[in-house]
């Protein structure tokens, strides 16, 4: 029994790590977009930049020209959509201040950062590691159990915070615990339920913030100035 344990939990193990470190960035794309924003071609670098990050890769000095550039051609909710997504991977003051800079000229809702948010960031840039020292974690315990039930042939309470431990590894691979935040990418009306039937609270416009609290069909159910609205999937921008 302890033998398949230490079987599934290798195997979860290896499949954890290969999942963290695939998805490589593109270099040689990368390398083209690069030399193209460095002799000043916005525009074309701009649409490697976009490829490269629609293919689920992007480097943190990416998502920084990525911003420039739409900050460039005053396209403000794509320039501060990119800055939030740089933020969530690698919490950086000076990319608050920029966040803040910009969300204040164009008078956005939804920037506000404090103490809570540093520390959430922190939280999900440092995730996997906090997964993989909950793995090593529960394969030390699991070894600890083994010894104990050959030395002294039992282990009382102990396997409970052995499954305390798993479910822990369980939570933290396969669920975000942080509520999502998403940017409104162009104007749009809030509802008072998911149904176009429902009544109308009111149109908030593009480049606002909004927590995401749950996602049901094309709706997207939000927080917004202390009140839950609904507002549709496909008007908002996700920060994960």
């Amino acid at each position: 029994m302890i033998a398949k344990i230490f079987y599934f939990l290798g195997i979860y193990f290896l499949i954890f790590c290969q999942s963290v470190l695939s998805g490589q960035i593109n270099y040689s794309l990368l390398q083209q977009a690069d030399s193209l924003f460095d002799h000043k071609r916005f525009t074309e670098s701009l649409s490697l930049y976009e490829k490269i990050y629609q293919q689920g890769e992007y480097s943190p000095r990416m998502l920084t020209r990525l911003s420039l550039i739409h900050e460039g051609l005053g396209n403000y909710t794509m320039a501060l959509y990119f800055l939030d997504v740089y933020y969530s991977k690698i919490p950086d003051q000076e990319v608050l201040r920029k966040m803040d800079e910009l969300a204040s000229r164009y008078n956005l809702e939804g920037y506000d950062y404090n103490d809570l948010v540093f520390f959430i960031s922190l939280y999900k840039e440092y995730r996997t590691y906090l997964v993989i020292l909950f793995l090593i974690s529960s394969l030390m315990f699991l070894l600890y159990l083994y010894l104990r039930k050959r030395q002294e042939g039992k282990v009382g309470w102990r396997p409970i915070f052995f499954m305390i431990i798993l479910g822990a590894i369980y939570l933290l691979s396969n669920y975000d615990i942080v509520p999502s935040k998403g940017i409104v990418n162009k104007d749009a009306v809030l509802m008072s339920a998911p149904s176009a039937g429902s009544d109308r609270l009111g149109v908030i416009n593009k480049g606002h913030r909004l927590t995401i609290r749950t996602q049901q069909d094309i709706w997207c159910k939000v927080q917004w100035h202390g009140q839950v609205a609904y507002i549709r999937e496909n008007n908002v921008l996700f920060v994960r």
